[in-house]
């Protein structure tokens, strides 16, 4: 059977990086789903898009459809056949089956999923397959109308909604142009280059000619390519800097599905901002600008910076205004900098009692009292000599601290990192320091755990006490819902427990059901849901489910 390719190509105003994301991930079992209902086999699907499109590439479609020829199992017998004449229902199941009603027949069948064995009327339906190209329009438009967003939007006045406003469709199969019309955009084979390199629109000859037609018009509608692409510019621009790149993934995602060809400019700042923690001036950058810090290592950075940008015009202007930016957010993070280094710890420890954890587990002060005394008792368990308690405790008593900073109030993502800064600023024990940034690991399934025992500790310290709680006032995670991020709480307490204890039995040996029992007899006197004995119970089958996981 001859095929051809098929192309879809939605031409929008821009859309968010995630939206992007999203409708590409969507977009292959969408098409592969409707040509299956038509019975019209073909090759491999290829999700293709940028921010001002989103297209589907289907290779070796085939020209017409398989023809049909399959038994149909109809109504029971009894349902059928009434004092031997054919019922309504009958007469239905011919009529949509094309066929009189006379060439039915009754035959046994076993039981398959929902129906039941027993005797059932019976037909064939048979249809010659019809050619592709009638039939096309009509799923392309299914799919243009099912493609997922986490927000649509309606324009003009116009019923049709999308992620953002539709400006043009090309639908071809082959050379061969399909016709459908959706939000009030009509198909055809003209398409759009890059807004600003290319901006004419021009016409596509075959649906094959799409990708390097689209590679002529600087847009890059693959996105493992421009993807890999942008990070060798990156990675260039870097190395002539005499440096390496922020390798974080937001950045390399999220720059991919911002821009159609990907040009990097090389921005700068005063060496001065680099007395900052690296982690700053790398969550100035990420933040809402999203560029790659230049670095020699993790702990020192060069003043420059890399920003993916959508055009190759007028980098020096582009620097300008990057440069002006970035220079007002550095120079805010190292005023907060400077005002926070000259708070005192135990003012900044009063503070957190004006912090709400919950409404009824209390402040976040208080919260820290129970890790405290549950640090405690699991060092106790563990063996630990007065020293090292001591530093579990003093480590879980300023675990969060930092959470009334400036810093961290204008980038929640350092809480634990400037913790860290600011302990070692006022002279604590570098263990302890260590274990206020650490305490937070591991944040997913497969992060690193605390690398030492205090820092290990105060995390599970933490979290049980987040279980116990939140478990005792009825806030167990229901299907997605888990606002308090338990589920990822028990499954760093299992991967301490487990991982750690591999290697040291102490952890092994520690009971998760005497913690837990702990930790809610040092809740505070309030009206709870659960008893101890019912919210341990709960606690540890919450446990077991995720150690099945794990």
């Amino acid at each position: 059977m001859s095929t051809r390719p098929l192309l879809l190509e939605i031409g929008t105003e821009e859309l968010p990086s995630s939206f992007v994301d999203a409708a590409l991930a969507a977009l292959p079992d969408l098409i592969r789903a409707r040509l299956a209902d038509l019975r019209l086999s073909h090759g491999e699907v290829h999700a293709l898009g940028s921010p001002r499109r989103l297209s589907v590439l289907v290779d070796a479609v085939a020209e017409r459809q398989s023809d049909l020829d399959e038994e149909v199992i109809g109504p029971p017998e009894a349902h059928a056949y009434k004092d031997g004449k054919p019922t309504k229902a009958a007469e239905a199941f011919a009529t949509k089956l094309g066929v009189p009603v006379e060439s039915l027949a009754i035959a046994d069948k076993p039981a398959e999923g929902k129906q039941k064995a027993g005797r059932y009327l019976v037909g064939r339906r048979a249809e010659k397959g019809s050619a592709a190209r009638e039939l096309l329009g009509k799923a392309l438009l299914d799919v243009c109308e099912k493609i997922p967003f986490r927000k649509s939007m309606r324009w003009g006045d116009l019923d049709a909604t999308f992620g953002r406003p539709v400006q043009w469709l090309v639908a071809l199969f082959g050379a061969d142009p399909i016709d459908l019309s959706f939000a009030g955009v009509r198909s055809g084979r003209t398409t759009r280059g890059h807004r600003f390199l290319a901006p004419k629109p021009f016409d596509l000859p075959t649906a094959d000619a799409y990708v390097p037609a689209m590679r002529e018009h600087h847009v890059l509608v693959d996105r493992a390519e421009r993807e890999r692409v942008m990070m060798e510019r990156v990675a260039d621009a870097a190395k002539k800097l005499g440096g390496d790149y922020d390798g974080a993934s937001i950045l390399v995602s999220e720059n991919a599905s911002l821009v159609e060809e990907p040009f990097v400019v090389v921005g700068g700042y005063d060496p001065v901002y680099l007395s900052l923690p690296p982690s700053v001036i790398r969550a100035v950058a990420r933040g809402h600008q999203r560029y790659f810090c230049v670095e020699k290592s993790e702990d020192e950075l060069l003043p420059h910076y890399l920003a993916v940008v959508n055009t190759a015009n007028a980098p020096d202007k582009i620097r300008k205004g990057m440069d002006r930016v970035m220079r007002a957010r550095l120079a805010d993070a190292r005023f907060f900098y400077e005002e926070d280094k000259k708070a005192k710890i135990a003012d900044r420890l009063e503070k957190t009692a004006g912090i709400v954890f919950h409404a009824r587990l209390g402040t976040v002060r208080e919260k820290v009292s129970r890790i405290e005394y549950l640090a405690g008792a699991i060092s106790d368990a563990l063996g630990f000599p007065d020293s090292e308690r001591k530093l579990v405790v003093r480590a879980a008593h300023l675990c969060k601290f930092d959470l009334v900073s400036l810093m961290v109030g204008e980038f929640p993502e350092l809480q634990g990192q400037m913790g860290r800064a600011y302990a070692l600023h006022a002279g604590e024990h570098a263990t302890v320091a260590d274990a206020v940034r650490d305490h937070y690991k591991p944040v997913g399934a497969t992060d690193d755990l605390p690398a030492s025992d205090v820092s290990r500790i105060v995390a599970l310290a933490d979290r049980i006490d987040s279980l116990t709680g939140c478990f005792a006032i009825g806030l167990s995670p229901t299907g997605a819902a888990d606002p308090f991020g338990l589920r990822r709480a028990c499954i760093a307490v299992l991967r301490i427990l487990c991982e750690v204890g591999a290697s040291d039995a102490r952890y092994a040996e520690l009971d998760l059901g005497d913690l837990v029992g702990r930790a809610y007899a040092n809740i505070l006197p309030k009206k709870l849901d659960l008893d101890a004995g019912a919210t341990v119970a709960k606690v540890l089958d919450f446990a077991r489910e995720r150690l099945r996981g794990i």
